[in-house]
């Protein structure tokens, strides 16, 4: 399928080995890739109940569809696993140059399991994964992890070309909740203690295959039209924090239509991968323009909000089944009794039961929050 490479890259750490799994064109048009294809692979992967620090919980790094173009916001990979912070599924998004060499290496989903016998750090290439000794780096901070795996990289692989490498520090090899994973920006929910806990001390990628794209010249187009933009007074990349101001704050209705709508649209961000500071500017319209260019696929803002709602519903699946309930979903008791500090106003448990309900009910899942088994 145009914008994948159809092939899953699997690691076995305690075995030091590793094997290929080809992606059909009906699951990746479905889940597309990034969260879609993540989370479909965790739901598949995971034991139900998984201690996120045991070998059994996997890693899983994934690119989407745009990864290796040339649209703007596309530079983007995606870490996922369940979360040593939350229990439930974890995601973290990064830009930069490891991004596009992982993008480079041929896959479109790393997925690691088991955990190493002794510190290691993998390099990840098109033509073979290997298993390297880290012991002398256990202890070390990220940047000099990463300065050390490049250096060893540009001096025994000098053909290789450029090297993108993610590491963890002291913090996540003693499996820190809270520790990230280091690359051109940070991660987030502890991933860096999931990387801890398997041994790995860093990650370096490389390789040289380019994708195919179902028409790089519409693509072409598109990033030439952002060029544009950027160079006119007023153009600002930065991702609003929430749709404010779509919708009359002081009614209830109305509001979880405007939500859904963007989550739908930020979901489709995180499984193409985008950067979601591009948010007000790839709208729908946009968004199928690079689904199209990218992939071949000709959908319609219904056919988008259709992946969307279906890697919501596996992201749903994957926590139910690791004991989210119901009752997270509602508010800490202070937000109904203190008013919020910037308008005097607050929200109480009667209004946000009706909003829940309602946001259930406009995700097709049952009163419980549960999606339908046999939904596509």
């Amino acid at each position: 399928m145009h914008g994948f490479y159809n092939m899953v890259l699997r690691i076995n750490l305690a075995q030091e080995s590793y094997a290929l799994k080809m992606i059909p064109d009906d699951i990746l048009a479905a889940k597309m890739g990034g969260k879609g294809l993540a989370a479909h692979l965790l739901l598949s992967d995971n034991p139900p109940g998984v201690d996120p620090l045991s070998p059994e919980n996997h890693l899983v790094f994934a690119m989407g569809p745009v990864s290796g173009s040339q649209v703007w916001g596309s530079c983007r990979h995606g870490i996922f696993t369940k979360s040593p912070q939350t229990g439930l599924l974890a995601e973290s998004y990064f830009d930069g140059k490891a991004a596009e060499c992982m993008a480079a290496t041929g896959y479109d989903a790393i997925v690691i399991r088991g955990a190493a016998e002794r510190p290691i750090w993998l390099e990840i290439s098109e033509e073979a994964v290997y298993f390297h000794p880290a012991e002398d780096l256990w202890g070390q901070d990220d940047s000099r992890t990463k300065d050390a795996v490049r250096s060893w990289i540009n001096g025994h692989r000098p053909q290789a070309g450029p090297c993108g490498v993610v590491a963890i520090g002291p913090a996540g090899e003693k499996q820190g909740s809270f520790t990230m994973v280091e690359n051109d920006s940070a991660g987030r929910a502890g991933i860096g203690a999931v990387i801890g806990a398997k041994r790995i001390k860093a990650i370096a990628f490389r390789g040289c295959r380019k994708k195919t794209f179902a028409d790089p010249g519409r693509l072409q187009h598109l990033a030439c039209r952002m060029d544009r933009f950027e160079n006119v007074e007023g153009f600002d990349a930065a991702q609003k924090p929430e749709p404010a101001g779509m919708v009359d704050a002081d009614r209830i209705e109305g509001q979880v239509a405007v939500f859904v709508e963007r989550e739908d649209r930020l979901t489709l961000f995180d499984t193409l991968i985008l950067c979601r500071s591009y948010c007000d500017h790839y709208l729908w319209e946009q968004l199928a323009e690079i689904l199209h260019g990218a992939t071949g696929l000709d959908l319609d803002t219904a056919g988008m909000r259709a992946i969307a709602t279906a890697v919501g519903d596996d992201v749903r699946r994957f926590n139910l089944r690791d004991g989210l309930i119901p009752e997270d979903d509602r508010l800490l008791a202070r937000f109904h009794k203190k008013p919020l500090p910037e308008t005097g106003k607050g929200i109480t448990e009667e209004q946000t039961r009706i909003m829940l309900a309602e946001y259930y009910r406009a995700r097709g899942w049952n009163d419980k929050g549960e999606p339908e088994q046999n939904k596509i």
